[in-house]
């Protein structure tokens, strides 16, 4: 799905740009951490570098963060767009559109053109997109290297 890049700027309550500081807060989002402290460490440690190396942007309510989102990568016209995830009790809230549209201008201020993977089965996560302007513009190919997920 691609996304023109033509939104205005505006300030959007409760969301900013995530720093490595808010890695535990991210990781705590999608994955269950009951895990041994060396375990814990090299999560944090992931997430940690994912922030750095990416602009992620997270939404906050009473200063947890309840959802999150980032611009993967950028190249030539298209910034490609990811890594949304809202915890599953904020769902419905407009968060994740929050998100999305944060994400969407500062993309506009790299490229052109945002654009972003979604399995077609994620029907929540299409409407969203189709919502705030993407447009399906076909299909990718998929090679499944042993993780068992389809596209």
């Amino acid at each position: 799905m691609v996304h023109d890049g033509a939104m205005d700027a505006v300030n959007i309550d409760g969301v900013r740009k995530l720093t490595t500081n808010d890695a535990l807060q991210s990781l705590k989002l999608n994955v269950d951490i009951k895990n041994s402290n060396k375990i814990l460490t090299q999560l944090i440690s992931n997430e940690e570098n994912f922030i750095r190396e990416r602009i992620c942007f997270g939404k906050f309510i009473d200063e947890k963060l309840v959802s999150r989102g980032a611009i993967m990568s950028i190249a030539g016209n298209y910034a490609s767009v990811g890594a949304f995830y809202t915890i599953e009790t904020e769902r419905k809230k407009g968060y994740a559109s929050d998100i999305i549209k944060a994400t969407i201008m500062e993309a506009s201020r790299h490229s052109k053109n945002a654009c972003l993977f979604v399995r077609n089965n994620n029907s929540n996560a299409i409407n969203l997109y189709k919502k705030l302007g993407f447009i399906c513009t076909g299909h990718a190919w998929f090679h499944d290297i042993g993780t068992g997920l389809s596209p």
